[in-house]
């Protein structure tokens, strides 16, 4: 799951997303045609399906989460401050021991 504010970009679950490339549909057993057809795009470019019974047993997926918590990576992004000034850089917060360097990510 992730999310992308004007500011802010955080990924809830970057180890399973980032690293392992994988995906897990929790929300019903039959999906609609269009949901089956985004589903298949995400598995043609190399995703894997995790069912939620098959999940492991990780702090990442069994504690309670919330947006900025131990486990969240998050990005500052350029752009505008709230008072429309140009922001002047990217801060980069590595909560959780990852690196990005330009389109590839890495656990430290």
């Amino acid at each position: 799951m992730n999310i992308i504010t004007p500011d802010t970009a955080y990924c809830l679950y970057p180890k399973r997303t980032l690293l392992q490339r994988q995906m897990q549909i929790i929300a019903r057993v039959n999906l609609t045609p269009s949901e089956q057809i985004a589903v298949q795009k995400y598995e043609a470019r190399g995703w894997k399906r995790v069912m939620w019974s098959d999940r492991q047993r990780d702090a990442e997926l069994v504690n309670i989460r919330y947006v900025g918590d131990q486990f969240t990576w998050t990005v500052s992004l350029p752009g505008l401050d709230g008072d429309g000034s140009k922001k002047t850089r990217c801060k980069e917060e590595t909560k959780i021991g990852f690196v990005a360097e330009f389109d590839r990510v890495f656990l430290l």
